[in-house]
């Protein structure tokens, strides 16, 4: 789907935003893209001495990141790769002041091309440094470039004792996602040195304190950091601030030691995007955990579990009968938000709504469409629904609910509350967007969404009863299990 593009004009410059997200403004972008290239291509200098450095940028299309690589005369040969060709038309016109025209270098290559595609066809040990801007996911495509795989490429192109830096996320707002992705590049065989800081435009939007990493196959000690050389005429980076920039909480960092890896097939980069951890401990805590001390290892958790996936839903639920009264239940893996727009409030009301939801349901119609399918189950399976379907016809007043059907009631369940929760709300159905203006406010490209009208019980029933057998499969695995 294509990308809206909006800029808004202030009397300090502009806010430039991607789907209603704010990349950046000209008041402290700098700060940003400062401790995202700088110390990186300084570190490299300090690795590779007198040597033209081959860098690639992957996003960046606003052509700032180029900006920041071109302050080195070390730097010979920019590779910028966007797969977004608008963006690059602003960043030669719109944005061409604050870039300083960076995309028309003479050392600067522009591909138009997705990524991954392009990464999968360079060849090894080709790039001193790679630079990842890449904007804020909002799909679960979008985090392929934060996955396993990718930088598993990224350590193949780059060359040995190469630099890798990448965007991140928020460790304070989504502090799931950062060390997800943190350990993402740990299991690559990258070590790892992350950052973080502050931008007051994204404060100011709640966005939190904001992520980055320096990654390499090397260890990046506190001695080379120590002896970096930054070119004049930067604003932000110094040294010492980014050894304070290396220093994480304490409860914010031990978060890490819980999240499990991201990789194509499992997504769980996004499920952490749209389910942060909200129980992180709120007390004061001053102790800090610095990582340039620290020499992680390729310790990191996995699972091929899609925790937004329908299936992986239902099983945790399942899960939960054999739960202690006094066990904590993650609500989250109960029922996960499914798109960006949703809040966990949305979700608790949903969970109000479940007797209302199986109110809804005409449970002998159910039963009767699941045992016209009923060749591949187990015989004891066949006979318990028979046996439902009988009391359901005959006595509904004293239908009795052992644990076969409460598990039943229970897949039922989390297919209406599903259903409901990954189709767009009615507000989300009007679409948005905004019209081209020659206001001296506003720069708006015109990108309207239009989201199909779909109605959430419609979808829910075309669930329950093609998906019935898929229901009781799961209840057949998990009693051989």
């Amino acid at each position: 789907m294509p990308n809206s593009l909006f800029i808004e004009y202030h009397e300090d410059g502009l806010a430039f935003y991607i789907n209603g997200d704010l990349q950046f403004d000209t008041v402290d972008e700098a700060i940003y893209h400062e401790y995202l290239v700088i110390p990186t291509i300084a570190l490299a200098i300090k690795r590779f001495p007198d040597t033209n450095l081959k860098v690639l940028v992957c996003g960046g299309g606003d052509g700032l990141a180029v900006r920041e690589c071109l302050r080195f005369a070390e730097v010979t040969s920019i590779d910028l790769v966007d797969y977004d060709a608008e963006v690059i038309k602003l960043a030669r016109s719109v944005l061409k002041p604050y870039n300083k025209d960076s995309l028309s270098n003479s050392c600067v290559t522009v591909k138009i091309q997705e990524a991954f595609e392009f990464i999968n066809a360079c060849p090894d040990n080709f790039y001193h440094i790679v630079i990842c801007d890449f904007t804020y996911p909002t799909s679960q495509e979008d985090t392929f470039v934060y996955s396993q795989e990718w930088f598993k490429q990224l350590n193949r192109v780059t060359v040995n004792r190469g630099i890798i830096a990448s965007n991140g996320v928020s460790p304070e707002n989504r502090t799931t996602a950062f060390w997800c992705l943190y350990k993402t590049i740990l299991s690559a065989q990258f070590c790892l040195l992350p950052l973080q800081v502050t931008m007051p435009s994204f404060k100011a939007l709640g966005y939190g304190n904001w992520g980055l990493l320096m990654a390499s196959n090397q260890l990046i000690t506190k001695q080379e950091i120590a002896s970096l050389v930054f070119p004049s005429g930067i604003d932000y980076v110094t040294v010492d601030f980014l050894f304070k920039s290396c220093k994480f909480k304490q409860c914010i960092a031990e978060i890490r030691n819980n999240v499990t890896i991201n990789t194509l097939a499992n997504g769980h980069f996004f499920y952490y995007l749209l389910n942060p951890n909200y129980n992180i401990p709120k007390y004061l805590d001053i102790s800090l955990v610095d990582f340039l001390e620290l020499n992680e290892t390729e310790n990191y958790l996995t699972s091929d579990r899609n925790f937004l996936q329908l299936e992986s839903i239902a099983q945790s639920w399942l899960s939960t009968l054999n739960h202690n009264s006094n066990s904590t239940i993650d609500i989250h893996k109960l029922l996960p938000i499914q798109h960006r727009y949703h809040t966990p409030k949305m979700n608790q009301e949903w969970l109000n709504y479940c007797q209302h939801l199986l109110a809804e349901i005409n449970l002998e119609k159910l039963l009767n469409s699941v045992l016209k399918h009923s060749q591949n189950l187990s015989h004891k399976t066949k006979d318990e629904l028979t046996s439902f379907l009988h009391e359901l016809q005959t006595n509904k007043n004293k239908i009795k609910l052992n644990k076969e059907r409460i598990e039943l009631l229970m897949l039922v369940t989390v297919v209406l509350l599903t259903a409901n929760l990954v189709a767009p709300d009615a507000v989300f159905a009007k679409g948005f967007g905004g019209e081209a203006t020659d206001s001296t406010n506003y720069y708006n490209i015109n990108r309207h969404i239009d989201y199909e009208a779909y109605t959430p019980k419609v979808i829910g029933l075309m669930l329950i009863f093609y998906g019935s057998y898929w229901l009781f499969d799961i209840i057949k695995r998990s009693e051989d299990d």
